[in-house]
């Protein structure tokens, strides 16, 4: 049962850093139509596509995404993001004002921001979506420790912050989300679109590219190069849910641009083996459906270099660097690896949402 006083008209928008952030709002979609919301989804052509695919009945509104790119070379990455720093600050600045705008129209009860440090509003109660407290580069502690100042100073704008993740320590992410807290924040468990397919037999390699390019693509092309000489099952998705067309391959294996949550989940629990990138929302995905996987960070990826050692270490998924990858030495390794058979609750973030969200909108009655 879930409270009467959530709001009435809730507006939702994802970061277009991959298609992580707009897949693992799903669930907190559920959680507030299933309450009765009105549900506005702000986002990327590409992000509003992966949602409609699971809610086609909700209002969509086109907004200027973060464009964010990767450089050919991981080591260039740090670098090319210090870069990139004042257009990601003038996409700050434009949410900011986008929000301001659409407001006086639609006249929002709540925004919700999945790592959107603009798209927040300073009249109506703002949350703040991230698994990302403490940011780390890999350069040194005292740049660790300045961009998490900068990080936090960011999120207290936001009336509140929810954690994708396991209030105990390590979680699922490890040092990412755990550590000094800004005020207002809360742990809403992991969170996954898939519902769990347990009791099927497992067979078949299941690939699954994402994330911004030129990256995306050159894994793609070093995986079809070992595909061409593999005759087992495979299924490629291409995390391309916009795109036309697929490269040639042979007659065994299937390649899609795209699979909607209900497919896609079927696929993870079917597949043997799972190949893909070790960013949070896949690494949620895999989790909840308890598929064996080999993780392949992205280069330079700090956070995805980080999430993969640790879920190594915590016996989640075993990694391979990219500029290792073959397909022979991935199936390797996930034939002598032993996956930790524990997962987290990912019904969590009900719970707590129905505590949290009545609070947040009439702090006088908590």
């Amino acid at each position: 049962m879930y409270p009467r006083s959530v709001p009435r008209k809730v507006i939702l928008s994802p970061l277009d850093w991959g298609l992580g952030h707009a897949t693992r709002i799903i669930p907190i979609i559920r959680y507030l139509v299933g309450s009765g919301c009105q549900v506005t989804v702000a986002a990327t052509p590409v992000g509003i596509r992966v949602i409609q695919t699971e809610f086609p009945d909700l209002e969509y509104l086109v907004m200027p995404g973060y464009r964010i790119d990767y450089p050919r070379k991981g080591s260039l990455f740090l670098l090319h993001m210090f870069r990139r720093l004042p257009r990601l600050i003038s996409a700050i600045r434009k949410e900011h004002r986008w929000l301001l705008k659409a407001q006086r129209m639609h006249r929002w009860d709540l925004v919700i921001s999945d790592n959107r440090f603009g798209f927040r509003h300073p009249d109506i109660p703002s949350v703040f979506i991230t698994h990302q407290i403490n940011i780390r580069t890999e350069i040194s502690n005292w740049a660790d420790r300045l961009l998490k100042k900068i990080n936090l100073a960011l999120i207290r704008r936001f009336d509140a912050c929810w954690i994708p993740d396991e209030e105990s320590y390590p979680g699922l992410a490890g040092e990412l989300s755990h550590g000094r807290l800004p005020p207002g924040t809360r742990y809403v468990g992991p969170l996954s679109r898939l519902i769990p397919e347990r009791d099927i037999e497992r067979q078949g390699l299941l690939i699954l590219l994402s994330g911004p390019e030129p990256q995306r693509s050159m894994l793609e092309k070093s995986i079809l190069n070992e595909l061409s000489d593999y005759r087992g099952n495979v299924t490629l998705i291409r995390g391309l849910p916009d795109g036309t067309g697929v490269p040639s391959h042979s007659e065994e294996h299937r390649i899609m641009n795209h699979l909607p949550a209900k497919v896609l989940g079927m696929a993870m629990a079917e597949a043997a083996l799972v190949i893909c990138r070790s960013g949070y929302s896949s690494v949620m995905d895999l989790v909840c459906t308890g598929t064996p996987a080999v993780l392949i960070p992205t280069p330079g990826q700090t956070e995805q270099e980080y999430l993969a050692v640790h879920l190594e270490q915590e016996g989640y998924f075993p990694y391979i660097k990219q500029d290792e990858f073959t397909l022979e030495a991935a199936i390797e390794k996930a034939g002598t690896f032993t996956f930790r058979s524990s997962i987290p609750d990912f019904n969590t973030h009900v719970r707590v949402l129905d505590e949290l969200i009545p609070s947040i909108l009439d702090p006088k009655k908590s």
